[in-house]
């Protein structure tokens, strides 16, 4: 199965994005098939879940044409090669993707909530289940590029998690003063559009919006490439994740 448009991607211009300014937005290069699959398995899941909220993961979407895409030889060496560029550190290929569906905000997200990736690259991709028009504005987020760098350190990581992700910096990142110091850029997306950003070097949160435009949600998020893949700290964490996911969902 064909899943890239391949004449539509060009792989310096992603690179030499991320480099400078940490993001791109592109528009999507995925072969009508694969959309169209990812869309019916997106309204199943709606369908089967009859909740305001939900996200299934990789364990939970194994043996699905996501997982297939996310093998396929030809995206597998798209991110080689981009992060052959990109990072100094010589890192193995490894990704966790959830599809995530949200029908309306919560009190929540009228707040920012910053926090890093635990992965290199983070691609999301809205999955336009009402058939809503491809130029229309599907989500959006909050980003503050490249503010830390790569580390095959788990505790330099944890202690910059500690340090950016607390209800203290929450606060703070809700003022005025945050977004002077900062400067968080709004990047939206619509629905013929993907994002890739820096997910472990950006400082990143979901955007709040004064529109309806974002009252229903549903998007694969792919996060490509974990520096501490096979640290037990980090395992234990994903697998609590995990198991959130399962007591909150029923399998597709």
């Amino acid at each position: 199965m064909s899943f890239l448009k391949s004449d539509f991607i060009r792989e310096d211009e992603i690179y030499n994005s991320l480099k400078s300014k940490g993001y791109i937005v592109l528009k999507n290069f995925f072969d009508e098939n694969f959309i169209n699959d990812l869309k019916n398995l997106s309204i199943l899941q709606v369908e089967n879940n009859q909740k305001e909220r939900f996200s299934f993961d990789e364990r939970q979407l194994s043996q699905t044409v996501i997982e297939e895409f996310v093998n396929h030889n030809e995206f597998k060496s798209i991110i080689k090669n981009i992060n052959k560029k990109n990072s100094s550190i010589d890192l193995e290929y490894n990704y966790h993707y959830l599809i995530n569906y949200s029908k309306k905000k919560i009190d929540a997200e009228n707040l920012l909530s910053f926090h890093f990736d635990a992965f290199l690259y983070t691609i999301i991709i809205p999955i336009n289940i009402r058939d809503k028009k491809k130029d229309e504005i599907a989500m959006s987020i909050e980003i503050v590029p490249n503010i830390r760098k790569i580390s095959k350190s788990m505790i330099i990581n944890l202690f910059q998690k500690f340090f950016f992700q607390n209800k203290f910096f929450k606060k703070f990142s809700n003022t005025k003063f945050f977004n002077t110091f900062f400067k968080p850029i709004n990047i939206a997306i619509k629905y013929d559009e993907i994002l890739i950003f820096n997910g472990f070097r950006s400082l990143h949160s979901h955007a709040i919006s004064k529109s309806n435009l974002e009252k229903e949600k549903m998007r694969l998020i792919i996060h490509l490439i974990n520096p501490f893949f096979n640290n037990k700290i980090n395992n234990y964490i994903f697998n609590n994740i995990h198991k959130q996911r399962l007591k909150s969902t029923k399998k597709y």
